[in-house]
């Protein structure tokens, strides 16, 4: 099946077939896949990674943890983009909801970058979540208004609380 995926402004058409990948005409198989955890192998060496969700069925935004990095992926069915193309769908306009970002595990925010009412593009850096030792920078998914933020700097948090959301 493909899916037009974005990671940090780029497109690229991916291909999935059972635990293989491709992309740009590459095949990359999927060693293992547990639990949002995953394995696979790049230039012969292996890289792990831990996968979060948050989105719809529609279009899934994802977080990618690899290398104490975050990455915001958003993925979307290539029928999706047919259909919103065919009805002349405007997908901003499609769904007026605001985007809502969630701490993807429990820890200590150290630093806030942003403030409400504050424009943010795709990318841009929200927050640092202490988590293990390590600082996590949670970057925006989408282009839009801090419309609300859940949290203060130096506040514990769990997972999944609401930390902000973007209109």
């Amino acid at each position: 099946m493909r899916f037009i995926v974005q990671v940090l402004g780029k497109s690229y058409n991916v291909d999935f077939e059972e635990q293989t990948v491709t992309i740009k005409g590459k095949k990359i198989k999927l060693e293992n896949y547990r639990d949002g955890s995953f394995e696979f192998i790049i230039g012969g060496k292996c890289e792990k990674a831990v996968l979060l969700r948050r989105g719809d069925n529609f279009q899934s935004f994802y977080e990618v943890y690899t290398h104490n990095l975050m990455i915001p992926v958003t993925v979307e069915s290539e029928n999706i983009r047919l259909a919103y193309k065919i009805l002349g769908v405007n997908k901003k306009n499609a769904d007026n909801k605001s985007f809502k970002i969630f701490a993807p595990m429990p820890g200590y925010i150290s630093k806030i970058f942003v403030g409400e009412g504050e424009h943010v593009a795709s990318g841009d850096s929200l927050c640092i979540l202490e988590a293990m030792k390590m600082e996590n920078i949670l970057r925006s998914k989408q282009t839009g208004t801090i419309a609300k933020c859940y949290v203060t700097e130096y506040e514990t948090v769990e997972k999944d609380k609401l930390l902000f959301e973007i209109s």
